[in-house]
């Protein structure tokens, strides 16, 4: 990781920055404004700290063979899906809150037009 005087952002803000677009999903633009950077250099520090956690982090990251996956699949699923080449089923849902969060862009986040809560 590039961490010259050169560089306006630290080791740890771009780790930061890096977190907060995965956990997020904070667009490049507002993390800009967040940081007090343009939207590509937000953008280009994400992708130069992905990779660096990338090797760190994948001998954490484990994940099961499809004869595995498909043993541990609920009856519905698999009756569903046999045949299929399936790797992922992802199943999203929404949670109601109470109140709308004071932060200006996790507005958006909290709710989305198409959901049916109201702040």
């Amino acid at each position: 990781m590039i961490d010259s005087e050169m560089s306006c952002l630290s080791k740890f803000q771009k780790y930061v920055l890096m977190l907060m677009r995965l956990r997020l999903d904070v667009e490049f633009t507002y993390l800009g404004l967040f940081f007090r950077v343009c939207r590509t250099t937000a953008s280009r520090a994400f992708y130069e700290v992905l990779p660096i956690m990338n090797g760190r982090f994948e001998c954490l990251i484990h994940w099961p063979s499809r004869e595995k996956q498909y043993a541990n699949m609920p009856l519905q699923f698999r009756e569903s899906y046999s045949g299929r080449k399936i790797a992922v089923i992802v199943d999203c849902f929404e949670v109601a809150i109470w109140s709308a969060p004071q932060i200006p862009w996790l507005l958006p986040k909290s709710f989305p037009a198409t959901s049916m809560a109201t702040a």
